[in-house]
């Protein structure tokens, strides 16, 4: 884990992204995702000192270290104890990839880093940084969460620290990346955890996570496969816990390719978010999609 006192130095919040317009469901909690990307303003107060970003997935640090002097970054996973693939695709992948940002001393900022599928990415006032070699990686096969009394691991899946360096920081938002649960209208498919009844049960064990290295929870977890043959297609929902896609269909659970006319080219009832009135759209979102 990244030493504790490369994130001892002042670190202001500052006007953050309001709470209120997040959407209110009984299923949340139920799935740990370990692939999120952060992103946010960032006021440099100083003109030198170090910037990091860290994520967490699967008790692995992945992290990206900006000299805010010259701008020059440093990606790394677990302290560069982990491989990136190599650009030879030898299996001698490097251990630390470096790349150039557009920070120079103090000034404001726009970072995002993120996280997603098996691939770290920078983006640093909305351009993408290049490194020099690729960042993509082999996770290991035991993707649960892991912690300890001695590190927190993926109970803090995110942070931003500061070494030598005063920023204040705006507007900070988390993303994850989308999933899907093996369900289906089948009788008991209604959850993808099979040696589990209650979701309190599932719920008590994932806020525990000193029960994380031994229950049986993140195996238990089904998988289940749909065979499409040639022009057959299967629709998977819009990212809303509410989305009823091919996987809980009847019989047969797929779009033929004849079906499939024109393009979209609006959003006419995009989902609310806490409102009193149930199906209410989200009046801001509606519009034509360029």
């Amino acid at each position: 884990s990244i030493a504790p006192e490369e994130f001892s130095n002042r670190v202001k919040l500052g006007v953050d992204a309001p709470l209120s317009d997040a959407p209110n469901s009984e299923a949340w909690g139920m799935h740990w995702v370990g692939d999120l990307a952060l992103e946010g303003e960032i006021d440099v107060k100083s003109t030198e000192g170090y910037l990091l970003v860290n994520f967490v997935e699967a008790g692995v640090n992945h992290t990206v270290r900006i000299n805010v002097a010259d701008g020059t970054v440093e990606m790394t996973r677990n302290d560069g104890a982990g491989e990136f693939d190599s650009a030879a695709d030898s299996g001698n992948g490097a251990n630390i990839r470096k790349g150039s940002t557009s920070i120079r001393g103090a000034g404001s900022y726009t970072i995002r880093f993120a996280n997603v599928d098996d691939q770290l990415w920078l983006w640093v006032d909305g351009k993408l940084v290049e490194f020099d070699g690729p960042t993509t990686f082999v996770a290991d096969q035991d993707q649960n969460p892991k912690w300890s009394p001695q590190d927190p691991g993926d109970l803090a899946p995110a942070g931003i620290g500061a070494s030598g360096l005063s920023v204040e920081l705006n507007h900070l938002r988390i993303w994850r990346d989308i999933y899907y649960l093996a369900v289906s209208t089948h009788p008991g498919y209604d959850t993808d955890y099979d040696l589990f009844d209650t979701k309190r049960q599932m719920l008590d064990l994932l806020a525990s996570p000193e029960k994380w290295a031994s229950t049986d929870l993140f195996e238990s977890r089904r998988a289940i496969e749909f065979v499409m043959e040639d022009r057959q297609y299967f629709p998977l929902g819009d990212n809303s816990p509410q989305s009823s896609d091919a996987r809980l269909w009847r019989a047969p659970p797929y779009v033929e390719r004849d079906m499939l006319l024109g393009k979209a080219v609006m959003i006419y009832w995009p989902h609310g978010w806490n409102r009193p009135v149930p199906f209410t759209p989200n009046v801001r979102r509606m519009g034509v999609i360029r």
